[in-house]
């Protein structure tokens, strides 16, 4: 997932072009893209693909605002 690649300040543009091939329709790619380049200052060392989404779903408003793109992609999941 994108999400654990891009908290962990890894390459995560595989991830990326499988997400936004198989959510094509349900997102702008752009803005996660630029979402995600911003969601590692979230995390202070490395973490797991569960502690990412328990992040996203502790979010307050103003982080769902400003991360919109990613809380939609998980509301996928």
């Amino acid at each position: 997932m994108p999400f654990t690649e891009a908290a962990n300040n890894s390459d995560y543009t595989s991830y990326f072009q499988e997400v936004a091939h198989f959510y094509r329709d349900d997102f702008d790619a752009s803005r996660l893209c630029a979402e995600l380049q911003m969601f590692n200052s979230l995390f202070q060392e490395k973490v797991t693909l569960q502690e990412c989404l328990s992040k996203v779903r502790a979010f307050t408003p103003g982080q769902k605002t400003f991360f919109s793109e990613i809380c939609h992609v998980v509301h996928l999941m």
